[in-house]
């Protein structure tokens, strides 16, 4: 898959939850308690591409957090119902400084991964977010 040559590992998967209010929850196996980039990979299609966008901001709050937007948990849930498997990739960049400046690559990756692996989900969320 594209997203293990650019260094992503599978780092869990979403699933039912009857406990939540969105009905999903994300159980982590790995890079839970680092900042990353994410996948949303289903059928080893990438859905979704996103970061932990703030640098205190762990792999871990930032998929709690994926439940509480409307959007998201609706189509995480429809694959689900589907029976389709919603795997969690993540990747953390190694650091790297221009300069004398660092440079938040975590950042700097997301939109050209996002124009890259075209992801759907991420278009079906500007969409929303566009109707309200």
């Amino acid at each position: 898959m594209i997203l293990e040559s650019y260094g992503f590992v599978e780092a869990g998967k979403w699933h039912p939850s009857g406990r939540r209010k969105s009905k999903i929850e994300a159980r982590l196996s790995r890079l839970a308690d680092k900042r990353a980039l994410y996948a949303f990979v289903v059928d080893n299609e990438v859905k979704y591409i996103g970061i932990c966008d703030n640098p205190e901001t762990t792999l871990k709050k930032r998929m709690a957090s994926q439940c509480f937007n409307k959007c998201m948990p609706e189509l995480i849930e429809k694959a689900l119902k589907a029976n389709e498997v919603v795997k969690i990739f993540a990747l953390v960049p190694e650091e790297f400084e221009y300069k004398g400046l660092k440079v938040d690559l975590v950042r700097g990756l997301e939109y050209p991964l996002i124009e890259q692996l075209n992801s759907k989900w991420n278009d079906e969320l500007k969409k929303y977010r566009r109707q309200k």
